[in-house]
Parts: structure tokens; C-alpha cells; sequence
């Protein structure tokens, strides 16, 4: 096998693993109701051209499917391919087959990109599903009905945003994370990122636009928003320009925000080299990073005379050894439950969502005459008692089930089951464990709630 073959060996037994990973399942279900509600109109371009009976914005255009586009692969490509590339090779190091895929002619670098273009080719397979499945819904299911929203099939309308705003995202939110997964080895970085990236961007970059902002720092904000979308609105969604433009003129992107896409792009695949060859420096470091290796050698202390060899044997150390109690037994795996959570993916995914739906659910409350909500802790409690009985529920359900069979899957259960430490203990240990959890989604969650009410105060 030549080193293109190996490559395409990875590449391609990931891409299948990856097409029986429940999470490409789920993401497939979520850009499937996208494109079933996006198809009906419920996001078109604003303007002030149509009027009743006149000429609607059409849903295919390419700059009503640029705004769709360039949104949704930032939100989804972000969470999704931070999962699926930044913990592959951490998978791969717990189930401990590392070892026996370099025992074979595999070099590391082969490892690498066959494992990064494996979870690559899920995720633009599934896009390229959801674009036939937009454009099935609009020209084919919905085109009859609602024809004042959908235009003449220009592929074109479909595919350019793709090529513009999409391929450069999900290079850019593949490559970061997939880097920082086979750097540090760490789920909590891998994570931190795109929720960092995605609070930055949809806060920041791509909204933010005080009256005092130069032109000069806006067109720089332009270029460093990685969605596109601020280049989007403030060139052509800003000032109307009739519904006859919207419907039937092309995008025309500029050199710089051109360059800026490359340079995405580039990004995202730097980083991937960059993890190729850290990976190749800990390979030939036996796991270790060099950077240990030279400390080591910094604080290197002379060798000592070996020690004199001595007749006692272990009975004569007197040692002796007794179960620990029940509720100490419960506090010990409590508090190692709560260790796990922290570096735990999930939580920096199910609980940044949860507190942003239950507070932004109640920040755009409206009341009768659409007058604002006075905001108060029992308005608050009566409005945000379902969302988080409901959605702290499935999360605990999830957490608590995972947990119990966490010593199996990590093949540790043979050991922890030789173990004085009695069942009661076990379970109990466990379920004050993800307990905290449920109890730090409340505690955020009031204190966002406080904050709230001194704001509308003030």
C-alpha cells in the first residue's frame, strides 16, 4: 500500500464510523425540520419594496439563501465538528487502538488527515443533503402553493453560498478544534471553542454597530466575522434595494472579504498540519511531548548510590487496611463524578443552550398590548418553571444513566466491582454527583435572573 492508499483507508473507514455515530444522525434530523421550515418563507430577506399583491422576496434567491446559509453552518458547523474532529483522536487514545494502527506501515501524518477528513465528509455529506432537501421542498413540495416565494431553480442560488460561506466555516470550525483535541488532549478546550466562537460572533461581530463605529473598524469587523454575515447585511441587507434586486441580482463579493474566506480556510488547515505534527513529535516521544522531555532534562539531578537490598519481607511492614465508611464511600465518587463533569463535552454544550433558552425566553417576552413584562422573581419563576423542569430532566436522565455504566465502557469495571464500597454507596455517590450539575444550571440561572431584574430597574 502506497501512502495515498493508507490515507484513503482511514479516511474511509472514519467516514463510515462516523455514519452510525447517533450525533450525525441528530444532526441530520435538525437540518432536515431547517429546511422544511425555511422553505415555508419564515426567513426572507427584509425590504420595503413588496406590498400587497406586489412581488415577494423569493426564498431561492442567492442572497435570501447567503443570509439562511451563512447562520445556520456557523451555529451547527461549530457544535458538530467540534465533536466529531476534535474527539477523534481522543477517542481513539481511550479505546487504546492507537497502538495498533502505528504498529502497520500507517505514519502519523496519514493518521492524522484520513482521521480529519473522515469527519469532514460526514458533515458535507449531510449538508449536501440538506441543500436537496431545501431545494425539493421549495421547487417541488411548496413551488405550486407558494409560488409569491419561490423563484425560477438556479442551482447556482444554492451552491454559491455554500462555496462563499460554507466551505471556509467548516474548514475553519474542523481544523481549530481538531488541532486543540490532538494537542492537549483535553474535551474541555475542544469545546471551549466554539462556544467561545459562536458568543463572539453572534454578540460582537456580527451585530455590534454603535453609532460611533468608523467605517474603517467596521470593515475590519467585516473581515474577522468568520459567519459573513455582518459583510452580508451591511452591503446589501442594510439599505433597501427593492425586491427586483433581492429576486434576480448576483453576489458579488469583494476581493477583501474574498481573501478573508481563503484565509479561513487556510486557517483551518494549518491548524490540521500543526496537529500532524505534534502528533508525529509524540510519537517518536513514546506519548510524551518534547517540551516535558526538555524540563526533564533542565532539572536533571545526579544519580544516587543504589540502595542497600534488605531481608524484610511485607508481613514485617504491619500494614493493614479496612473499608471505608458508607457516607465517606458516597463523598469520594461524588466528588469524583463532579471531576469528570467539568471536563465532560456535553456540558459545554447542553448547559450554555439551556440558560440561553430559559433567559432569553423571558427576555422577549411580550404582555397584552404589547407592553413589556415587568420582570420579577415570581414572573420569572412562573415563566421559566417548565423550560427548566423539562430540559434539567433529560439532562440528568442522560448524565445519570451514562455514569452507571461509565466504569464498563472505560473497561474498569472489574476493578471498581473488587472494591469494599457498598452499591448504596455507589448509587448515591453518583447521584449527588450529577446532581451538582442540575444545581449549578439553577444557580446560573438565578443569577442571570438577577441581573435581568437590576438591569430593567436601572
Amino acid at each position: 500500500m502506497n501512502p495515498f492508499t493508507r490515507w484513503w483507508e482511514v479516511t474511509r473507514r472514519e467516514f463510515l464510523a462516523g455514519l452510525r455515530r447517533p450525533s450525525n444522525w441528530v444532526l441530520l434530523a435538525i437540518v432536515g425540520f431547517l429546511a422544511w421550515g425555511f422553505s415555508g418563507g419564515a426567513v426572507t430577506v427584509s425590504t420595503g419594496g413588496s406590498g400587497v399583491g406586489a412581488e415577494q422576496p423569493h426564498i431561492t434567491s442567492v442572497f435570501n439563501q447567503s443570509m439562511i446559509q451563512c447562520v445556520t453552518i456557523m451555529v451547527i458547523a461549530a457544535w458538530f465538528l467540534a465533536i466529531s474532529c476534535g474527539m477523534v483522536v481522543i477517542r481513539d487514545l481511550e479505546l487504546q487502538v492507537v497502538e495498533v494502527f502505528h504498529s502497520t506501515r500507517l505514519a502519523p501524518r496519514e493518521y492524522v488527515w484520513g482521521k480529519f477528513w473522515g469527519p469532514v465528509g460526514v458533515f458535507a455529506a449531510i449538508w449536501m443533503i440538506f441543500l436537496g432537501f431545501s431545494m425539493f421542498m421549495a421547487h417541488v413540495v411548496r413551488g405550486a402553493g407558494a409560488s409569491d416565494v419561490v423563484g425560477d431553480f438556479a442551482l447556482g442560488n444554492y451552491l454559491f453560498p455554500t462555496l462563499l460561506f460554507g466551505i471556509p466555516q467548516i474548514l475553519f470550525f474542523a481544523g481549530v478544534p481538531f488541532f486543540l483535541g490532538t494537542w492537549t488532549r483535553r474535551p474541555i478546550l475542544v469545546f471551549a471553542f466554539p462556544l467561545a466562537s459562536i458568543l463572539v460572533t453572534m454578540t460582537f461581530l456580527s451585530i455590534w454597530s454603535p453609532s460611533w463605529l468608523s467605517p474603517e473598524a467596521n470593515r475590519l469587523l467585516m473581515l474577522f466575522d468568520p459567519s459573513g454575515y455582518r459583510w452580508l447585511n451591511e452591503t446589501f441587507l442594510t439599505v433597501d434595494r427593492g425586491v427586483e434586486f433581492y429576486n434576480t441580482a448576483p453576489l458579488r463579493p469583494d476581493m477583501g472579504f474574498l481573501l478573508s474566506r481563503v484565509a479561513f480556510a487556510l486557517v483551518g488547515l494549518a491548524a490540521v498540519v500543526a496537529a500532524a505534527r505534534s502528533y508525529a513529535r509524540r510519537m517518536l516521544a513514546g506519548g510524551v511531548d518534547f517540551r516535558f522531555l526538555r524540563w526533564l532534562r533542565r532539572r536533571r539531578t545526579p544519580v544516587s548510590a543504589p540502595a542497600t537490598t534488605s531481608k524484610a519481607t511485607v508481613a514485617d511492614l504491619g500494614m493493614t487496611t479496612r473499608p471505608i465508611g458508607f457516607w465517606k464511600a458516597a463523598r469520594v465518587i461524588a466528588r469524583s463524578e463532579i471531576r469528570d463533569l467539568v471536563v465532560r463535552p456535553g456540558m459545554y454544550l447542553f448547559v450554555p443552550l439551556i440558560l440561553f433558552q430559559v433567559l432569553s425566553t423571558t427576555v422577549l417576552a411580550i404582555g397584552p398590548f404589547n407592553s413589556r413584562i415587568l420582570l420579577t422573581s415570581g414572573a420569572l419563576a412562573v415563566s421559566q418553571l417548565n423550560t427548566l423542569n423539562l430540559l434539567i430532566c433529560f439532562l440528568l436522565l442522560f448524565y445519570t444513566v451514562e455514569s452507571l455504566h461509565k466504569e464498563r465502557s472505560r473497561r474498569l469495571h472489574e476493578i471498581f466491582s473488587s472494591t469494599s464500597v457498598g452499591t448504596g454507596a455507589v448509587l448515591l455517590g453518583k447521584t449527588l454527583g450529577n446532581s451538582v450539575m442540575a444545581a449549578f444550571i439553577l444557580l446560573a440561572a438565578l443569577i442571570g435572573d438577577a441581573v435581568m431584574i437590576v438591569w430593567q430597574q436601572l
